[in-house]
């Protein structure tokens, strides 16, 4: 599963660097639910506080907003394999994928861990929506919460910013850049994904 950076929002008319989003609530847990005498202990020692899994969340994906008044964070192109695994090693219970279907057209997915031994998530609902002018409207299961479209545009020239010394430094075109720093793995990727995504990056 990787971002497929040939189909983008599009927004105000325009193709944008923006592929996929996620909503995630960072503070609900699914309760543990140990299956076995190692899974009990882990259990036992675990240290986690929903400050240390915000956190993790942060890191995982540097450019994040968070949706005001609610407790839910929005994620600009996770990747959704990493976003499915720190879920998982964060016990969180559900959240929400969304992504492109065509121009006019949005796909948003409820995927919900499933309390099984393997911690595994499956896709509880799949339906397709306008992509507003304005707000992405998102009902689905335990989340309720209006996205602004003024997030994503101001996402889209951050990474528009953050593109230019990059392809002057690799001389990659931006599909490729977007490509390594969000679907890749290991340091040099995650190096790149911090000077990509990050907006205090110039």
């Amino acid at each position: 599963m990787t971002v497929d950076f040939s189909r983008a929002f599009v927004l105000a008319g325009e193709p944008s660097h923006v592929a996929s989003i996620a909503i995630v609530d960072p503070e609900h847990f699914y309760p543990d639910a140990p299956h076995s005498r190692c899974a009990y202990r882990r259990a036992a020692k675990s240290h986690r506080t929903p400050q240390i899994v915000r956190e993790g969340l942060l890191r995982m994906s540097p450019m994040n907003y968070t949706l005001q008044p609610t407790p839910y964070i929005l994620l600009i192109n996770p990747s959704p394999y990493r976003l499915l695994e720190w879920a998982k090693r964060s016990h969180i219970q559900s959240l929400i994928y969304a992504l492109p279907a065509t121009d006019n057209q949005l796909t948003l997915e409820y995927w919900v861990h499933d309390n099984s031994s393997s911690g595994a998530y499956r896709l509880e609902q799949s339906i397709e929506i306008p992509l507003a002018a304005d707000t992405i409207a998102v009902q689905m299961g335990d989340y309720q919460c209006q996205v602004p479209i003024s997030l994503l545009q101001e996402a889209h020239r951050t990474i528009q910013t953050n593109l230019a010394p990059l392809r002057e430094k690799t001389a990659w075109d931006d599909t490729t850049l977007l490509h390594h720093a969000t679907n890749l793995t290991g340091i040099k990727a995650a190096m790149l994904r911090k000077k990509l995504y990050d907006p205090h990056h110039p």
